[in-house]
């Protein structure tokens, strides 16, 4: 996304632009007054549990992790942690990216208004009003198009619109500028996820399932083109909660109740959204439909989970692992692609 905030971080925050195309949104972006000293692009994130640091330098027009790393720490270290970590990487003084956390934020998909562009932010506005719990003077938003349904001569045109509450937005960048960072962009996990899907797509369109610890996340793209976006309320900790209480059961109790498991009910609700998710593609997209699924890695076995969504989907199921995927300078294990998937995913944003 070409378009840019400039200095909005101490005042309310005023909506960027929109990308038509690409449905890369950087959601909320501040203008750099200095040229970064390092190269590529730098993302971070701090959370209860520690700081995160990814770091994307193109070589040939390819993308190379050059680092990925994340340093626990309690919440009062958390800004020193960062600006060490920095530091040691030699990226310091430069513009950061960073991305929202699920739940702090909402992605509704609404009908374009008839209006000219110029007055598109104004009259999604009030759509928005409409749909979120609090008063729209709090709010921070920013649009992009879907494209599918004017592809395919359906008229109705479809926009996605990020909310959050202003205070999000300050409290995340001062966090940021005590570490002695300059935020420039803050971007949402949906598209984060549209800057992983790009690496696997070739063209004839990827769908990836993110499972983090407290939710989930589906997208599907083509050809570098966000279509959908779905989140769901299932996430890791409820399905090995749910293996948890299946290991407890004796083998009698599991074989009889097998196909009611909590844990099973869980996966049949995610398999029912990438359904939809499907359904939703292939009617509204002129492209051709979606066969391969991509899932992001995980810090433990879920049991059956592969080979019970390639019985109900009918399409290819894939772990993703980005090492195989892209230039990474050291292997990542799981669990930290796992805890920095959004993280890399916003290092990989190319403009």
């Amino acid at each position: 996304m070409n378009a840019a905030l400039a200095d909005q971080v101490d005042q309310p925050a005023v909506p960027a632009k929109k990308t038509a195309r690409s449905g890369r949104l950087s959601l909320f972006s501040f203008l750099a007054k200095r040229k970064p000293k390092g190269k590529g692009r730098t993302a971070v994130a701090i959370s209860a549990e520690g700081v995160s640091l990814c770091n994307v330098v193109r070589v040939n027009n390819e993308p190379v992790l050059n680092a990925c790393e994340f340093r626990p720490c309690m919440t009062t270290e958390r800004q020193a942690a960062l600006a060490e970590l920095l530091k040691e990487r030699h990226l310091t003084n430069i513009p950061v990216t960073t991305v929202l956390e699920p739940g702090s934020y909402s992605l509704h998909l609404v009908d374009a208004p008839n209006v000219q562009p110029a007055e598109m932010k104004d009259a999604i506005r009030w759509r928005i009003k409409e749909l979120i719990d609090f008063d729209i003077e709090e709010a921070v938003y920013d649009i992009f198009d879907v494209p599918g349904r004017n592809l395919r001569g359906q008229g109705g045109r479809m926009m996605y619109a990020v909310v959050t509450r202003a205070s999000v937005i300050q409290t995340k960048v001062e966090q940021l500028r005590s570490a002695g960072l300059k935020p420039k962009i803050i971007d949402v996990p949906e598209l984060c996820l549209r800057n992983i899907a790009a690496l696997v797509d070739d063209g004839g369109g990827v769908a990836i399932l993110h499972l983090s610890p407290q939710s989930g996340a589906i997208v599907l793209t083509c050809n570098s083109t966000l279509f959908v976006a779905r989140s769901i309320n299932i996430g890791l900790n409820r399905l090995r909660n749910a293996l948890t209480k299946r290991a407890e059961q004796s083998d009698e109790e599991f074989t009889a109740d097998a196909a009611t498991t909590e844990y099973n009910h869980f996966v049949e609700n995610i398999i029912l959204e990438i359904q939809r998710s499907l359904d939703y593609y292939e009617r509204h997209s002129s492209n051709p439909p979606i066969t391969n699924l991509y899932i992001s890695p995980v810090d433990q076995e879920l049991p059956g989970f592969v080979p019970y969504l390639k019985e109900n989907l009918g399409i290819n199921v894939n772990a993703l692992n980005l090492n195989t995927i892209m230039q990474c300078t050291k292997e990542l294990s799981d669990n930290l692609q796992l805890r920095l998937f959004y993280v890399i995913g916003a290092a990989l944003r190319d403009e």
